[in-house]
């Protein structure tokens, strides 16, 4: 239930500063983020109960398109940011949740992603 409350606040927040936001669907492909991005592999719940693991948060990323001819976001992209947020943590898993996408002042179209992090041991 809290990470429920905690997802619509974010969304919500977020939301609201879509006008203001500036985002993209580049991110930067150095060595050293691809070495961050790959360190944390995507799983499932029904994998994770298999190791020792502990919880380390919800990590977020959103998207605005701006227009009907503007790229759509790339899952690829989203999931790659997802896990590069997720290493900052000190998470090696991610449970990816959901996007929500929804029109909004500024955005032709609003994209939320989220996912959970985990760090499993001895991985």
């Amino acid at each position: 239930m809290f990470t429920r409350s905690l997802f619509i606040g974010v969304f919500m927040a977020t939301l609201s500063a879509c006008g203001t936001l500036k985002t993209t669907n580049n991110f930067s492909t150095s060595g050293a983020d691809f070495q961050k991005m790959y360190s944390v592999d995507i799983i499932t719940s029904a994998q994770l109960v298999q190791f020792n693991y502990r919880h380390l948060g919800l990590v977020t990323t959103d998207y605005c398109q701006y227009d009907r001819d503007s790229e759509e976001y790339s899952r690829s992209a989203i999931l790659n940011t997802l896990r590069l947020e997720a290493e900052s943590l000190g998470g090696n898993a991610l449970i990816y949740g959901s996007c929500r996408t929804t029109p909004s002042a500024g955005c032709y179209s609003y994209s939320i992603c989220t996912g959970n992090v985990y760090h499993i041991e001895d991985r």
